[in-house]
């Protein structure tokens, strides 16, 4: 009878060793995540951006958007989901995703790579997002349907997370085709960075954007609404240490250049070396 209680101490002390053993020997999908991201703070002394091109990104887009960083003189490189999946985020001062189909970004990024792409703003990496990769940086994100079809509600959660609040669209006021080559925009803040050297009116091409609801998002500056029906166009904001610039619209069709502008001032305000 006296040797039970140390009988049942031992097998305790088993089974609690077991657990030990499972726990730290296991490999759950968080561990794949911890070897691939960025651990200490990221700083740049120099504006180098990722241009990402890939399938999800229009392909009018891709075109248009390196020929405004070429007139621009801005150095970029294309990156895809492989390499930023390598690990090559770390080597850029600003990702820039050019407008898309949100499903696409997040489908062919997969978790891991908008795992690697949030802990990259995180620690101090810059993001620039246009239409439907504003749409993947917004917390939630209400999807209406695309023009031809009937106007739908569908709530689901953002890709990126990294904007404390809603993206919205396409938005009604554009209906039925949810496109105006000639967005009036009216410029808000002036004394921003990113709008430095900008009028109070300009204009761009809008194609099913999303409108920025600010819910909670401290950081959030409005920079520009449309003058048709006031929506939020553009915005800038903070993720912890990294700079974060979206848009509804697609300044990289603007013929006139002026917008052109505000994505340099959002480049080097996103790089964190204004």
């Amino acid at each position: 009878m006296k040797t039970k209680p140390f009988i049942i101490i031992i097998i305790l002390l088993s089974i609690i060793s077991g657990l030990f053993y499972c726990h730290k020997n296991s490999t759950p999908l968080s561990d794949d995540f911890e070897q691939l991201q960025i651990d200490s703070p990221l700083s740049f002394n120099s504006v180098l951006v990722g241009l990402y091109i890939d399938d999800a990104v229009w392909n009018d887009c891709k075109t248009a958007t390196e020929n405004m960083l070429n007139r621009l003189d801005i150095s970029f490189q294309k990156i895809n989901h492989d390499s930023i999946l390598d690990g090559c985020l770390k080597d850029y001062s600003v990702l820039f995703l050019p407008g898309g189909r949100p499903d696409l970004f997040c489908e062919e990024l997969g978790t891991k790579g908008l795992h690697l792409i949030r802990n990259y703003i995180k620690m101090g990496g810059g993001y620039i997002g246009i239409c439907g990769s504003g749409y993947i940086a917004a917390q939630t994100n209400i999807w209406r349907g695309w023009s031809g079809e009937s106007r739908g509600y569908y709530n689901y959660r953002g890709g990126l997370e990294v904007f404390e609040g809603i993206a919205d669209g396409p938005i009604e006021d554009f209906a039925p085709d949810y496109r105006d080559l000639n967005c009036q925009i009216n410029i808000l803040n002036i004394e921003h960075s990113i709008n430095s050297g900008l009028p109070e009116k300009v204009s761009y091409v809008y194609d099913h954007g999303p409108e920025f609801f600010v819910e909670g998002d401290t950081s959030a500056v409005i920079l520009g609404k449309s003058s048709n029906g006031d929506h939020n166009f553009i915005l800038c904001t903070r993720y912890y240490q990294g700079n974060i610039f979206l848009s509804s619209g697609h300044p990289e069709f603007d013929s006139t250049r002026k917008t052109w502008q505000m994505i340099s001032n959002a480049i080097t305000w996103c790089s964190r070396l204004n």
